[in-house]
């Protein structure tokens, strides 16, 4: 089976349900973008109700959207077995996910591999230091983002990711077999 390297986010309500998740499909070669993914996740009648808007993810896109039972199968079928890379990926992203996948008694996907870019970030800067993604791409110059959603966070962990020498981590993972 051939395997692809995603990048992986999602967005929750302040009730922790997933309300939009995004990827990024990346070349191994070149670190390119293939495919980008992305949908917005309709949650419960009362999470809507209290939605806090954000640019971009709003009530109305929530309403219209696919609840996760509907796009299950097709998300399953893109993470599964997969390297997937993200911000927090291990401590929010992946037990959310499978939290989601349970309360519905969904098969979760499992990732072949995680690089969790957020501990890549903490060891590479000193103690103290913000290493949130929005920081991070500041002190590499790169454009701020105008909201907080899933593909753009993609993007720009994409290009931390690069900048930070991830081809030197990605040519570390391919070694060990992942």
């Amino acid at each position: 089976m051939s395997y692809h390297i995603l990048f992986f986010g999602m967005e929750y309500a302040e009730n922790e349900e997933i309300v939009e998740y995004g990827a990024l499909k990346v070349s191994t070669h070149s670190l390119t973008t293939i495919e980008e993914y992305h949908s917005f996740i309709q949650p419960s009648l009362q999470t809507i109700n209290n939605f806090k808007e954000r640019t971009r993810l709003t009530r109305e896109n929530l309403t219209r959207a696919y609840t996760f039972s509907t796009i299950h199968l097709s998300l399953f079928e893109l993470l599964n077995d997969q390297i997937w890379i993200g911000y927090n990926i291990d401590s929010i992203h992946y037990p959310r996910l499978k939290k989601a996948c349970e309360y519905q008694n969904l098969l979760c996907p499992i990732p072949r591999q995680t690089i969790d870019t957020r501990l890549l970030w903490t060891l590479d800067f000193e103690e103290g230091k913000d290493v949130s993604l929005q920081s991070l791409g500041n002190h590499f110059g790169i454009e701020e983002q105008e909201q907080h959603l899933s593909i753009p966070d993609c993007h720009l962990n994409l290009k931390v990711f690069i900048r930070c020498g991830g081809r030197h981590i990605l040519n570390e993972f391919m070694k060990e077999g992942v």
